[in-house]
């Protein structure tokens, strides 16, 4: 049976055997834009790696690192609505479980830095990581935040988003 998609969502097509960085609205308005990797295995399950508050009461909180398997990729998730899925071209792939090892390397060393948003710095160290040349993930955070502000941008689906209006997901290669 195929699955379908529940009220107001549409249903992303992800390519097996890759990795993205999604990019949504902050509902706590810590830095206006939040980034997650979305690791996508070679038989296509699909998983998201983020930092996210520890305490779901409490989204001003401590942040930890957060893994959750997905069923299917939306254009939405937890109520957040995602900007872009941005597939990273020519990234290495690891097993989820040499991931999640990256991935919580990277959240100690994103926790210990200050004035800088955690969740893109979690990204970028996780890109490291993964063996991308500092140059390469530079070049990626760059071309993020500048479609991310461009006409697909968080101020633009702010507004979208308050009039309770369907809009796209962007499906981008950086």
């Amino acid at each position: 049976m195929a699955q379908t998609a529940p009220r107001d969502h549409v249903i992303i097509a992800l390519e097996p055997n890759s990795i993205y960085i999604t990019t949504n609205i902050s509902s706590s308005n810590r830095s206006g834009l939040r980034w997650a990797l979305i690791h996508v295995d070679e038989v296509g399950g699909i998983s998201r790696h983020e930092l996210g508050s520890a305490d779901k009461t409490n989204v001003y909180g401590p942040e930890v690192y957060l893994s959750t398997d997905i069923i299917q990729a939306f254009n939405r998730f937890d109520n957040a609505t995602i900007l872009a899925y941005f597939k990273i071209w020519n990234c290495p792939v690891p097993r989820r479980d040499r991931l999640e090892t990256i991935c919580h390397r990277a959240a100690q060393r994103a926790a210990e830095q200050t004035g800088i948003s955690p969740c893109s710095t979690f990204v970028t160290r996780v890109l490291g990581g993964l063996g991308l040349f500092p140059a390469r993930v530079q070049e990626i955070e760059d071309n993020i935040g500048k479609k991310s502000n461009t006409t697909y941008g968080w101020r633009y689906l702010s507004c979208v988003h308050n009039l309770n209006l369907r809009y796209p997901t962007a499906i981008l290669t950086v």
